[in-house]
């Protein structure tokens, strides 16, 4: 089975990234191992073509864990109320960094449990709702018109020229982080030039 970047041609990455599974070559492999595998290979072409996306990403998908880890808090303490245990779940509050000070009834603790529990809720939809517009963008047709604007781009900016099924994924997204910087530098020359 391919566990490695540099294991997958640039065709097989581009077929990867539109859900083919399959150039992993993982017969027993069930489709979670494949998707989490996956989702590896893809974080670790993103830390080398583009590491401030990866950055991004990691931080998205912390926020994400917080989130979910913050409702199943607060859903403990929902229940800790309702078994009438409000000064429990009045120190779990104060472990999730809540100002308790002013919650000095039983009924306080609750209305303030019910409103976070909500907020959570509410965040982790939103959550929800801008990972389902990514993965709709995300569709194999405009994943491959994406890559191969890309690939042309590269080959431009760079002065060369490859075979996407000889190229290796990893080289590539070397080639990409190449071509982000060649940019920049490009770019700050031209901001350093005398107008005339």
């Amino acid at each position: 089975m391919i566990a490695r970047l540099d294991q997958l041609t640039l065709n097989d990455w581009i077929s990867l990234l539109c859900g083919d599974l399959t150039v992993l070559q993982g017969g027993d492999a069930s489709e979670e191992e494949l998707l989490r595998l996956s989702a590896k290979l893809i974080n670790e072409y993103k830390q080398i073509a583009a590491p401030a996306q990866a950055a991004h990403d990691l931080s998205d998908a912390e926020d994400n864990q917080k989130a979910r880890h913050k409702e199943r808090c607060l859903l403990i303490c929902d229940l800790l109320c309702e078994f009438g245990r409000c000064s429990e779940a009045k120190d779990v509050l104060a472990e999730l960094d809540v100002n308790v000070s002013r919650l000095d009834t039983d009924e306080k603790v609750r209305n303030e449990v019910k409103g976070l529990l909500d907020m959570a809720r509410y965040d982790i939809e939103a959550m929800e709702q801008e990972q389902t517009k990514k993965l709709k963008k995300a569709d194999p047709v405009n994943i491959r018109k994406s890559m191969y604007s890309e690939i042309a781009y590269v080959m431009t900016t760079l002065r060369m020229s490859f075979n996407p099924n000889e190229l290796n994924a990893a080289i590539y997204a070397n080639l990409v982080r190449q071509c982000e910087i060649r940019m920049k530098q490009l770019a700050k020359m031209k901001s350093m030039m005398p107008m005339f």
